[in-house]
């Protein structure tokens, strides 16, 4: 005998033996659980990227009525539910183990997917927060707003080089510790020494 036939008949059998109940409980967990396959079939190609299939897209699938914790709430359900009647519990008590494990597990993941939201960062590198930044002297700055010399920064994980004018009397060696305190424009910055 085949293995794909065994498996059928194994699974016949079990399915014909359970109750009408189990059987709405163990059938919402297994359609749940098909639809977790195909949503992450569907993923690895990238669909899901493009083709957004939450509810509320500006939050990102974050919420509570978005399609995965939807399905996340049908699949604890269905199984808590089968298991609570397998272990020999009323049909009442099944169904509100079911609903509280359910309802955990779709907060559960509203949270995680919140969580995941607020870890994206844009990447977009923004001048302006050097402002305040204690920056390192790459080229001697010549003294009283006088062009040619260069600092560098540590911004948002880099490090960036800037023009840089400083308004004192006497030039600021390479290597010294200066503050940014102004930007003059996108490539330069007024700073003071430390």
């Amino acid at each position: 005998m085949a293995y794909p036939t065994i498996l059928a008949s194994f699974l016949t059998d079990w399915w014909g033996a359970l109750s009408l109940a189990k059987q709405i409980f163990y059938g919402i967990a297994i359609f749940a659980a098909f639809l977790v396959i195909v949503m992450a079939v569907v993923s690895m190609f990238g669909i899901g990227d493009d083709a957004e299939l939450d509810a509320d897209v500006a939050d990102g699938g974050g919420s509570l009525f978005s399609v995965k914790p939807i399905i996340g709430f049908l699949f604890a359900f269905g199984w808590a539910g089968g298991a609570s009647l397998s272990s020999g519990l009323s049909v009442l008590v099944a169904s509100v183990i079911a609903l509280a494990a359910g309802g955990a597990v779709m907060l559960g993941i509203v949270w995680i997917l919140r969580a995941t939201q607020r870890l994206k960062v844009d990447g977009t590198l923004k001048k302006e927060d050097a402002i305040g930044k204690i920056a390192t002297v790459y080229v001697t700055i010549p003294p009283e707003s006088q062009s040619g010399g260069q600092i560098i920064v540590p911004l948002d994980g880099r490090t960036i080089t800037l023009g840089a004018l400083q308004k004192g009397a006497a030039p600021i060696p390479s290597d010294a510790k200066v503050k940014v305190t102004a930007l003059i424009d996108s490539h330069t910055a007024l700073v003071e020494p430390i």
